[in-house]
């Protein structure tokens, strides 16, 4: 296999999981949505459980390809900017759209 055959393997496993684990996260922030939790409990909460989401999908992929390994600390920080990049695109689709 080419170098670069584990890391677009492992890009894919990523986007295959990403897009299962999506569909579970948005399902339980919508459920806190409608808890009438206050703002900041709130976003706290759909932030923990989006990073966390992703999170699990990036694992589940580092443990299928044997290729390569990513740290504990590797995984947190790419959910968290996963989490703020969609964070804000999401405020951005959402100021284009009402405007």
């Amino acid at each position: 296999m080419t170098p670069t055959g584990p890391i677009c393997l492992f890009l894919f496993f990523i986007f295959v999981f990403g897009s299962i684990t999506e569909l579970f996260s948005k399902a339980l922030i919508f459920l806190m949505k409608n808890a009438r939790m206050n703002r900041v409990l709130f976003v706290a909460s759909a932030a923990f459980v989006d990073i966390f989401f992703t999170f699990l999908s990036v694992y589940i992929a580092d443990l299928l390809i044997s290729g390569i390994r990513v740290s504990i600390l590797a995984m947190i920080i790419l959910s968290s900017l996963f989490f703020l990049l969609e964070s804000a695109l999401d405020s951005e689709f959402l100021r284009e759209k009402t405007s």
